[in-house]
């Protein structure tokens, strides 16, 4: 009876794909939503001068926000700010700073990925970009700041 029911063709409804092909990431429709135009087009969120550029604390967070639709704030929070609060003190080694943000890529992809309700896939491309530019101190700080005005938008 096995045998019989590997050779019938799968029944209506059914996916065939291999998992890959259904990498949320991967098949981007129309429907979804794409990276703010200009978004870390530099690959910083901090100046020539160190500070924090406005547009990742207002414009952009606000577009990421509404652009993470349904995603919950608490997960959002759980997921990358629980634990760079901590890691945001002056003694902190950075390399638990950059642990930390390496960490957040791999939390996004668990969101993204899941079978059961997952987040919008641009939170993956946003994760892995704002991520990407965490090289000191400092720019961990950026990186926190940049999630947290996402998280603040998030709860209005």
């Amino acid at each position: 009876m096995n045998e019989q029911k590997m050779n019938q063709p799968p029944a209506p409804g059914t996916d065939t794909k291999s998992p890959a092909s259904t990498n949320p990431a991967a098949s981007k429709t129309p429907a979804e939503k794409m990276l703010p135009s200009g978004y870390l087009k530099d690959g910083a969120l901090l100046d020539e001068e160190g500070v924090m550029r406005s547009e990742y604390i207002s414009g952009y967070a606000e577009e990421i926000a509404s652009a993470l639709e349904g995603l919950p704030a608490s997960t959002f929070y759980s997921s990358f700010l629980r634990e760079g609060k901590g890691l945001r003190k002056k003694k902190t080694p950075y390399g638990a700073q950059k642990n930390c943000a390496m960490g957040m890529v791999t939390a996004a992809k668990k969101l993204v990925y899941r079978k059961k309700d997952p987040a919008p896939s641009i939170l993956l491309e946003i994760v892995t970009a704002a991520t990407a530019t965490v090289k000191d101190p400092a720019t961990f700080e950026a990186l926190y700041m940049h999630l947290d005005a996402i998280y603040s938008n998030m709860l209005g």
